[in-house]
């Protein structure tokens, strides 16, 4: 989980150390809006989810333990009035956690639509409610409980500040414009070439349209090269049809739109030649 949810100007309501302003996304020395771009530092609904999974948890240890305890005694015919007791408290921590688990799903989905978080976080999110809620069925519930216990702790992350908006060495992000080359490319075939971002994108910085891994449509995103070295026929090299599927391995917690940010030390591998597409220019003025 990463950063916060913009405002209603478009722009991250604040923003890591290494920012100025209203959560720009600072390189060099400017620094412009970046509505829909998540800062790599976590932010409050990064701390708020993490609480309420650390609450989730504890309530389901409870309501496990308590289920467990109060079937015991009531199978052995001892402490009745108490077992009764300590299985209103397990079915009311399953409560609790569902309330938490519950919340977690309302605040990650206004975190997919305002593009901080994707579907997949939405669907784990919808699994432990699921199994949070099914918790808090008497007697039968201890299952369901475990098994979210299991589930929700293999997931559980407290958010840990980044090193930065990049997380290697002088690794920058890729925006319209941004000059790529493929080592197969056949001279004289203009290489590097421009690498397209779609003007629809929203997500700019300094002006200009910022990538995610996504990006990788032939024409559309990733030029044709010229003819290819790597595809030989009778009649000479055939012309060069790049297939490419997601660069890798993009920005660990900075999303553009949903994906993470493309970076200049990214690299695609082309299917159509085994090759891989490398940046050479990060597209910055």
């Amino acid at each position: 989980m990463s950063g916060i949810l913009p405002d209603e100007s478009g722009s991250s309501a604040a923003g890591p150390p290494n920012q100025s302003g209203a959560g720009g996304v600072t390189h060099g020395d400017a620094t412009e809006p970046t509505p829909g771009v998540t800062p790599s530092e976590p932010g409050f609904w990064d701390y708020t989810q993490s609480t309420l999974s650390a609450v989730g948890l504890a309530a389901g240890i409870v309501s496990a333990v308590g289920t467990g305890v109060a079937a015991l005694l009531a199978a052995t015919g001892i402490g009745l009035p108490a077992a009764a007791v300590i299985q209103t408290v397990a079915i009311a921590a399953g409560v609790v956690g569902a309330v938490a688990s519950g919340t977690n799903v309302v605040i990650t989905l206004g975190r997919v639509i305002a593009g901080d978080k994707n579907a997949l976080d939405l669907g784990l999110d919808l699994i432990d409610f699921a199994l949070a809620l099914a918790g808090t069925i008497p007697g039968w519930g201890i299952i369901p409980t475990i098994i979210g216990l299991i589930f929700g702790g293999a997931r559980f992350e407290w958010p840990s500040a980044g090193p930065g908006l990049s997380p290697q060495a002088g690794a920058t992000f890729v925006v319209d414009g941004a000059t790529i080359s493929c080592p197969l490319a056949i001279p004289p075939a203009p290489v590097p070439k421009n690498f397209k971002v779609l003007p629809a994108r929203k997500v700019k910085l300094r002006g200009a349209c910022m990538a995610n891994i996504k990006d990788t449509t032939t024409v559309v995103n990733i030029p044709i090269f010229g003819t290819c070295s790597a595809k030989p026929s009778p009649g000479g090299p055939l012309p060069c049809t790049p297939a490419c599927v997601s660069w890798l391995p993009g920005h660990p917690t900075v999303l553009v739109e949903g994906s993470p940010a493309l970076l200049g030390t990214c690299m695609v591998l082309c299917s159509a030649g085994g090759a891989f597409i490398l940046i050479q220019h990060d597209g910055q003025m």
